[in-house]
C-alpha cells in the first residue's frame, strides 16, 4: 500500500486557488519557483532571496511531507507574492507588515483557517531565511498566530440519515454512505479500505489510511491524525453490507472481463479502479434534497 503525506484537507480557499492555478504545472519545484520569482516585485531588494528561501523551505517540507512542497510554493505564489507583502524587501520585513498582510487576507474574504495556514507557512519560510542568515530574526515570531474560532459542527438527525440513505439507493455510492453511517469512518478512510483491512469472521475493520488525489494520482495517504489509525468492530449491519459489496464486486469483475483492473480496494468503479472521493461527494450532493446544507458524512447525532 502506497503511503504519502498530505496537508489536511478542507475548504481553504487560498490553497484551493493555489492548487488550481498550479495544477497544469505539476509538482516540479523549479517550475513553481520560477513562477514565484516572476511574480515577485523586481524593484524589491532581496526579492530573489525571498523567492529562493521559499523554494528551499518547500524542498525541505517535501522531504517530510511530499505534497507540502506544492502547497508551500502555491500559497506563497498567490497569498504572498500576489499581495503587498510580496513586494517588501526581505531584510526590511517587519512585524507590522505581517499584521497588515493578515488584515489584507481578511479583506479578501479568506477563512480564519486559511489565514492561519498562510501565516504558518510564511513563518516557516522566514525561519529558513534566519537559518541561512538572510535575516537576523524572524519578524513573524512577534506576530500572534491567527486564531480559528471553534464552531459546533452540524450533525444529521436520525431521520435525516434515514432519508439520505433511502434517497441514495439508486446511487453506486449507496453502500459507501451506509458504511459511513454505521462505522463513523471519514469518506477518505472508507475509500482507502483494502479487503485485507477487513476481517469479516472476526467482525473487525482496520483503518490504516485515507484515499486522496496527489499529483493527479489516487493514493492512500496517512490518516488525519495518528489516533485515526484504529480498529473498529463491525455491527451486523456493517458486516452484511461489506459481504454484499464483495459479492457485487465479484459480479462486476466477471462482467468487465479483461478490462477489469485488479486492485485491493473495497469500493471500486465498474472496472475495479479506486473511487475518487470527489465523485462520492458529488453523488451525495445529488441525493440531498431541497439544498439541505449539512456537513457531508458527519456522524448522526445521538
Amino acid at each position: 500500500m502506497k503511503h504519502v503525506d498530505v496537508l489536511p484537507r478542507g475548504t481553504q480557499r487560498l490553497y484551493a486557488e493555489a492548487n488550481a492555478r498550479t495544477a497544469s504545472v505539476g509538482p516540479d519545484v523549479d517550475t513553481l519557483y520560477g513562477q514565484l520569482l516572476h511574480r515577485m516585485s523586481p524593484e524589491a531588494l532581496g526579492a530573489a532571496i525571498f523567492a529562493g528561501v521559499v523554494r528551499d523551505t518547500a524542498v525541505a517540507a517535501a522531504e517530510r511531507l511530499p505534497s507540502r512542497m506544492r502547497a508551500t510554493l502555491g500559497i506563497h505564489l498567490f497569498g504572498v507574492a500576489g499581495s503587498k507583502i510580496g513586494a517588501q524587501p526581505l531584510d526590511k520585513l517587519r512585524p507590522s507588515h505581517i499584521e497588515a498582510w493578515k488584515v489584507e487576507l481578511e479583506h479578501r474574504g479568506l477563512s480564519e483557517s486559511t489565514i492561519r495556514s498562510a501565516y504558518t507557512i510564511l513563518r516557516a519560510v522566514l525561519d529558513t531565511a534566519v537559518r541561512d542568515r538572510a535575516l537576523a530574526q524572524n519578524p513573524a515570531h512577534a506576530v500572534r498566530r491567527p486564531r480559528v474560532r471553534v464552531t459546533e459542527a452540524a450533525y444529521l438527525t436520525p431521520d435525516q440519515v434515514r432519508s439520505l440513505l433511502l434517497a441514495s439507493k439508486p446511487s453506486r455510492y449507496a453502500p459507501l454512505f451506509e458504511l459511513l453511517v454505521n462505522t463513523g469512518l471519514r469518506r477518505g478512510e472508507a475509500l482507502a479500505l483494502h479487503w485485507s483491512d477487513i476481517d469479516l469472521d472476526a467482525k473487525l475493520l482496520r483503518v490504516r489510511g485515507t484515499l486522496a488525489r496527489v499529483a493527479g494520482e489516487l493514493v492512500v495517504t496517512e490518516t488525519k491524525t495518528p489516533r485515526s489509525r484504529r480498529v473498529i468492530p463491525l455491527s451486523p449491519t456493517a458486516e452484511r453490507l461489506l459481504r454484499d459489496v464483495r459479492a457485487n464486486q465479484r459480479v462486476e469483475r466477471l462482467r468487465a472481463g479483461s478490462m477489469w483492473q485488479s486492485t485491493p480496494y473495497v469500493f471500486t468503479t465498474e472496472l475495479g479502479e479506486p473511487c475518487d472521493s470527489r465523485n462520492a461527494l458529488r453523488a451525495l450532493k445529488v441525493v440531498i434534497k431541497g439544498g439541505q446544507k449539512v456537513k457531508p458524512f458527519m456522524k448522526p447525532s445521538h
